[in-house]
């Protein structure tokens, strides 16, 4: 797989464990924001282009639910 064509992601759960996979895959973690609206949804914007890549997310779904919902 072209290193180039891949994006990963760290959700908010665990962004330590997030930047030791980067490390290890040689790759930088992409940028995004998480925007909350106070009816409690959410909305995440990616500020990398995602078209034709190879998108992985690390999130732990363990916890609140919340953690669950922001990976969904």
């Amino acid at each position: 797989m072209d290193k180039k064509m891949v994006k990963l992601f760290s959700g908010t759960s665990n962004p330590e464990l997030s930047e030791k996979v980067a490390k290890i895959l040689n790759l930088k973690l992409g940028e995004w924001e998480l925007k909350k609206f106070s009816d409690g949804e959410t909305l995440p914007i990616f500020k990398d282009n995602l078209r034709g890549r190879t998108v992985f997310i690390i999130q732990s779904c363990f916890g609140s639910s919340n953690n669950y919902f922001e990976l969904f």
